[in-house]
């Protein structure tokens, strides 16, 4: 099932009529959505508004169109079992990330860091403790924890600590779409489950690769893992572990490294197209024209389609954004588009 991005509701002004309204979804070219079954993130088609009016005759008239982006829920399960060059690398770029992506769409965040402390698969290395669970904002709090946090702990408890974050998502019942990032730096060393963990490189990684791999269609896995992962039976291990978790890098590792994420923040950060700047219109009466603001800002009419908005066609049933005026809309996490039907001097 193809869940909506971003939400178009349009609003109809007071006295009048109201009716059905489809928006255009720009053939596939809109912002992306999870795709919950395949395990892909892909182009989405705006879902259709609730409502929109049929502007009287009389000027002033307006319709309202609200975007509102449905927030995806991403946790972090990151690696302490890490020297402090690697864990200010790993977590530096993680940090670099989310900021990153706070700025572009809406993201919940929570984290939980492991092993906790502790001999090496020690029984408490990993408890059903988050670190920092989820709230509404941005990444900030998680941001501060992991400023705060130090690298400690022996052993890489892995899969006991993808069934933990596992376990805390199922609880989080908010409708929006679950995000799991594993944040590491070798392959798993401790088989098991919390409370019962071994030494036992073999049976750990397979246990990692069995908690990673998505239940029942649902809770995808990106594999993060820090730049200084060089050995072969680390690599050969992280890439088993990300292509189980679903989301392979299209790079030389199927893991995402630290060193550059320039490709991981590709993929978490929806596309812009100008094609999902498009609105629908009425007809214009005789001698009524249209005026355009986004959140109280006038957008000026362009006919070169190089910034500003203009009709899409010569039959003016639709007006679409171009240039400033559509990045503005669609990196707006809420946003107000008004179009007042204003009549001419003649």
């Amino acid at each position: 099932m193809r869940i909506a991005a971003l939400a178009i509701v349009g609003v109809a002004a007071i006295g009048c009529e109201r009716r059905a309204l489809q928006a255009d979804g720009g053939g596939g070219a809109g912002p992306i959505g999870l795709d919950a079954a395949a395990g892909t993130i892909g182009s989405d088609a705006l879902t259709p508004p609730d409502a929109t009016s049929t502007p009287d005759v009389s000027c002033g008239s307006k319709v309202t169109f609200r975007t509102q982006k449905v927030p995806r829920d991403m946790l972090l399960v990151v690696d302490r079992a890490v020297d402090r060059l690697t864990w200010d690398q790993m977590t530096g770029a993680l940090i670099d990330l989310a900021r990153a992506l706070d700025t572009r769409y809406p993201y919940r965040w929570a984290l939980k860091t492991f092993p906790e402390d502790g001999p090496a698969c020690g029984a408490g290395t990993v408890t059903s403790k988050i670190d920092v669970p989820f709230a509404d904002g941005d990444s900030s709090p998680v941001i501060a924890a992991l400023f705060a946090a130090v690298p400690a702990g022996n052993g890489r408890p892995t899969a006991a600590a993808l069934t933990a974050a596992r376990a805390y998502l199922a609880t989080v019942t908010d409708g929006n779409p679950k995000l799991l990032m594993l944040v590491t730096a070798g392959a798993p060393t401790c088989a098991g489950t919390a409370g019962a963990l071994t030494s036992d490189p073999v049976q750990a990684q397979a246990d990692a690769v069995a908690a990673i791999t998505p239940a029942n269609g649902v809770v995808y896995t990106f594999v993060m893992a820090a730049g200084g992962v060089t050995a072969g039976a680390d690599v050969d291990a992280l890439n088993q572990l990300a292509v189980a978790g679903g989301y392979v890098h299209a790079g030389l590792t199927a893991f995402f490294p630290s060193t550059d994420t320039t490709d991981l923040r590709a993929v978490l950060t929806p596309p812009m197209s100008d094609t999902s700047c498009t609105f629908p219109l009425q007809p214009l009466p005789p001698y009524v024209s249209n005026r355009v603001s986004l959140n109280g800002s006038e957008i000026p009419y362009d006919n070169t389609r190089q910034n500003g908005w203009a009709y899409t066609d010569e039959s003016q049933t639709a007006l679409s954004l171009y240039g400033r005026a559509c990045d503005a809309l669609l990196s707006s996490r809420d946003a107000e588009l008004v179009i007042t039907y204003q009549c001419s001097l003649i």
